[in-house]
């Protein structure tokens, strides 16, 4: 799954070469070096697993509950904190030791006894009589409200929460199968964290002390925690440790979070003349979660309005007119402090009419919850420069989780006894890839550098053919000129020849449609003048600009272009840069930069593919999300091979609904049809073998993969090559969020990444399919991350190395970037092509056919 709110090109390998400086300063140490690979290529690795002693854990006797939880009109609940409060409220009964998932699954190490009459609260019924809106159960949570009310052996109680509501929660016995034994581990690891202070996401547990602020303010946090899950490995049972990361908004006291947005805080008489700022705290406030310390209820704010206050606005209560002041001070016993403060509001709908309910600013607390908006640049960065760690620094984070988790005394009320000592293993560090460029020549990168560009493999500019150069206003003309001499040049040492003087446009002003009009107006020329490729150059990053010009170049007119940001003096003249540009544009015109040998593939592969009987179709797929609860249409794109050094791809795409990960049958059987189609009409022939990387699907949804996406491709097979020899098909799923982390010590202890080409297929790969993990690319900083390749369906019959030798080559071909990269080539082009439709097509639910075929992806 991609995700809009990552950053832009993300497994990009790092261009640029470090270049030291040549003054003075005395002599500097250099960094340790990693210890050399050893011949027979095996390197024993640390990991972060540690195995676990189960045995007393199981000897006692669970009992598992389903939970439903109902206010007095018989409405369930969804809010997850209410459900841990109540539970933990009825938890004080229980004699033994249990744990809750925070949802509907309840697990008590004793059969609860049932309640022979129910005894309801008069209150239950009559106080708060108003009605309240909840969020719709799911079919799901339906169902089981109707199971546990017709079921007789359902428990009833009824709990008084901290909102002053009360609550009646039903638990239903349902039967604790074998399956249920890892997900109770992990409900009770998470539960017994809530039950240390700490607030769960998922299987990551965070502090509320373990907080700094993202970017210039604190309107965004940045929580660091430890990630904790147990699985079940190769060899056994393990728990696998890792850092976890968590954007929130800030919490706490609303006057002090507009303290902190307006840097002030003396701020409410600036604000109470200012409509302006008035407008920006409107603006950040708007939807904001908050609980009332008056009424101990949880709201979502609709705003703040400045001209009432406590004294100021009056309403009827029991049929006089009272001020808020008044009305808080008679029904909840609060006095209000500041009461010429602004008035929180709440619009909801009574009798079918909006209607306002007013809070004091002082009474309401910012409730903790998940950043919803979309990261700017600075935050990203922010929070790449906090969350990164060397490998030394992330192992001794991991070991103290691992003592804070042993020394946890509500963990060690289950007696779960785990190792102290992590999980080693041994890798395999695969051969370099010797990769052909032109003229035959044939180089062999050293696989943690990466490689420089030399003569291209194939070029279509070969003859000075015409190119485009559009160019900032406010620009200096003679460093343009030396800007395109030294494309010209560049293009000279790669074979890449284009001509000396471009068709060049400068634009009026620096805004999106100033950049259209001069784009426009070379797209205009006639087509034996018109350029074959155009590089636009930008003064400043500006993300609305950039989608203005991708939208009508890659969707409307079908217009080869490349995008460069001058912002800094070397942008103008580095080679690194500009020699990676015009590999990118080679691509795009259909050229290719270098490919891995021949005999190498048939190497990995076991045969040399070809356009007849030994023929293979390489595929990656991704999807793509808009951010959350933004009702932007998820892109789906497939991207297929259609030569055979498996640099060339045709990309299909498509929207699905929103949020939507596995493919809709329908989508998934019209991509197939017309890469399958794309190919056959390139090769004359369709392929008899099809090797499909699957990326961003997560363990939970294989079995929805094989029954939809999978049904969907061998149905779409059988409509295409009918009476035709069916093809072999190997579908791999591409899992580049885990939380494996090894680590390479030497005798000094120094604590080094793995060597690229590190692979791993035994100890701690998973039991359900054949699968190994591998670490293809270099870690330019931080600690190095492997990818896990999970081989759902292998009819191509390659076993796990061959299949890791064979995907680690295709790593190498991603032909914009010069260095191994972290998931093979199809599935990162996939991957681009979803997120820059998703990004910057609009409603468009494709690029133009001009530039499927020619990589507007790389």
């Amino acid at each position: 799954m991609a995700d809009r709110r990552g950053s832009r090109d993300s497994h990009r390998g790092d261009r640029g070469g470090h270049r030291g400086g040549r003054g003075g300063g005395g002599f500097k140490p250099s960094l340790p070096q990693p210890p050399k690979i050893p011949d027979n290529r095996i390197v024993k690795l640390v990991t972060n697993m540690y195995q676990v002693q189960l045995n007393n854990f199981f000897k006692q006797t669970w009992h598992r509950y389903e939970v439903i939880i109902t206010n007095k009109y018989g409405e369930i609940q969804n809010l997850f904190d209410v459900k841990r409060e109540l539970v933990a409220k009825l938890s004080l009964s229980f004699k033994s030791p249990f744990a809750f998932d925070g949802d509907h699954i309840l697990y008590v190490a004793e059969q609860l006894q049932p309640i022979s009459k129910l005894e309801v609260p008069k209150d239950f019924y009559v106080e708060y009589s108003q009605r309240i809106k909840f969020k719709s159960p799911t079919e799901a949570q339906l169902t089981l409200l109707s199971a546990g009310e017709s079921d007789p052996n359902t428990l009833f109680y009824l709990i008084q929460s901290e909102d002053r509501r009360c609550y009646k929660v039903a638990l239903r016995p349902v039967t604790f199968s074998e399956e249920s034994r890892t997900q109770l581990l992990q409900t009770a690891l998470s539960f017994s964290s809530y039950l240390s202070g700490n607030f769960v996401r998922g299987c990551s547990f965070f502090s509320l002390d373990n907080q700094k602020k993202l970017g210039n303010n604190w309107s965004k946090i940045l929580f660091t925690g430890s990630y904790q899950s147990f699985r079940q490995c190769q060899i056994g049972t393990v728990i696998n440790i890792d850092l976890s990361y968590h954007v929130s908004n800030w919490f706490g006291n609303l006057l002090q979070y507009i303290s902190l947005l307006l840097d002030r805080s003396d701020w409410f008489d600036l604000v109470s003349k200012n409509e302006k700022v008035q407008n920006l705290i409107n603006k950040s406030v708007k939807e904001l979660a908050c609980i009332s310390n008056i009424t101990k209820r949880k709201y979502k704010l609709s705003g703040i309005d400045f001209s009432k206050n406590c004294n100021n606005h009056f309403f009827e209560y029991e049929g006089k007119q009272v001020s808020v002041r008044e009305y808080v001070l008679k029904r909840y016993q609060y006095k209000v402090k500041n009461p010429n403060l602004g008035l929180a509001f709440v619009t909801k709908m009574r009798n079918g009419e909006q209607d306002n309910v007013y809070l004091p600013l002082e009474s309401l607390i910012v409730v903790q919850t998940r950043f919803q908006g979309e990261l700017s640049s600075e935050d990203r960065k922010s929070m790449i420069d906090q969350s990164r760690c060397t490998p030394k620094d992330k192992l001794e984070s991991i070991k103290n989780n691992l003592k804070n988790l042993i020394e946890n005394q509500n963990w060690n009320r289950f007696d779960v006894k785990v190792d102290s000592s992590p999980i080693q293993v041994n890798s395999i560090i695969l051969d370099p890839q010797p990769l052909l460029w032109g003229q035959g020549k044939t180089l062999t990168p050293d696989e943690e550098k990466g490689w420089i560009m030399n003569p291209m493999h194939t070029v279509v500019a070969t003859k000075g053919v015409c190119w485009g150069l559009i160019w900032p206003a406010g620009e200096n003309v003679d460093r343009v000129k030396t800007f395109a001499g030294d494309i010209v040049n560049a293009g000279v040492g790669l074979g890449f020849i284009i001509a000396k003087q471009p068709v060049q446009r400068q634009v009026e002003s620096n805004d999106g449609n100033s950049y259209l009009k001069a784009i426009k107006s070379i797209w205009e020329l006639p087509f034996h003048q018109r350029p074959l490729f155009t590089i636009i150059l930008l003064n400043e990053r500006d993300s609305e600009r950039y989608k203005m010009i991708k939208n009508y170049t890659d969707v409307e007119l079908g217009m080869i272009n490349k995008c460069l940001v001058v912002n800094a003096p070397k942008k103008w003249n580095d080679f690194s840069i500009l020699n990676n540009m015009l590999a990118s544009i080679n691509n795009r015109v259909n050229g290719k930069n270098w490919i891995v040998t021949p005999n190498q593939i048939k190497q990995h592969l076991g045969f040399t593919p070809d356009t007849k009987q030994e023929s293979l179709c390489v595929l990656g797929m991704d999807v793509c999300h808009g951010g959350p609860s933004s009702g932007v249409d998820s892109t789906v794109a497939l991207c297929s091979s259609r030569d055979l050094s498996f640099t060339k791809y045709h990309v299909a795409m498509g929207k699905q609904d929103p949020g939507t990960e596995i493919v809709e049958p329908q989508l998934m059987e019209q991509m197939m049809t017309e890469v399958l189609t794309k190919y056959r009409n390139h090769n004359k022939a369709l392929p008899s073998r099809l090797l499909f990387y699957r990326d961003g699907v997560g363990e939970g949804q294989y079995q929805l993969v094989e029954q939809s996406e999978l049904e969907s491709i061998r149905k779409t097979i059988k409509q295409i090559y009918q009476l035709e020899k069916q093809p072999l098909l190997t579908y791999v799923i591409v899992q580049k969020r885990n939380h494996l982390r090894t680590f390479r010590p030497d005798e000094s202890g120094n604590i080094f990444n793995p060597p690229v080409g590190t692979y791993i297929s035994s100890e701690v790969v998973d039991t359900n399919y054949p699968n190994f993990f591998m670490y293809s690319h270099k870690a330019v900083i931080g600690t190095a991350r492997p990818t896990h390749y999970q081989v759902i369906l292998n009819e191509i019959k390659l076993d796990t190395k061959k299949l890791a030798e064979f995907t680690f080559a295709l790593a190498h071909l991603h032909q914009g970037c010069t260095k191994s990269i972290s998931v093979p080539a199809p599935a990162l082009l996939a991957h681009k092509a979803a997120y820059r439709a998703n990004a910057y097509f609009g409603k468009s639910t494709s690029a133009h056919p001009n530039v499927l075929d020619n990589g507007f992806m790389v």
